[in-house]
């Protein structure tokens, strides 16, 4: 009714000054020298700008550690797919220069048999 009403306060067993406001719904608490707001409906106190300001503060580490997680694992996939690359590389290189080995061994076969036949008629003469 527009008449300042006291609140009574009761010490809880973790120290803290508590007094229950029944116009906000509140309890007004004092804990360590701060003021709070504890919710008596959740059982919990109501954020202040220090917890919320450190809750921010710890979720942007966390998101720029996962950040940098992310980042080192793509690094790591993309070294991975590099060395995947240089590998496949290196293979088609070794069939090229096998399949030129085994077409310089065909053909010096070729050219030992036709040597072969030169020199049978040679000596049938």
């Amino acid at each position: 009714n527009g008449k300042y009403q006291d609140i009574e306060l009761t010490r809880e067993p973790d120290g803290v000054l508590k007094g229950y406001s029944e116009i906000l719904g509140i309890s007004l608490a004092w804990d360590n020298g701060f003021p709070r707001l504890y919710d008596n409906a959740s059982g919990m106190y109501v954020e202040n700008y220090k917890e919320s300001v450190a809750g921010q503060r710890a979720e942007k580490e966390r998101a720029d550690a996962a950040e940098t997680q992310r980042d080192a694992e793509k690094e790591r996939a993309d070294a991975a797919e590099t060395r995947v690359i240089s590998v496949e590389a290196q293979r088609d290189m070794a069939e090229l220069q096998l399949e030129s080995e085994v077409r310089a061994r065909e053909a010096a076969e070729s050219e030992i048999r036709r040597l072969r036949e030169l020199i049978r008629r040679m000596e049938s003469r």
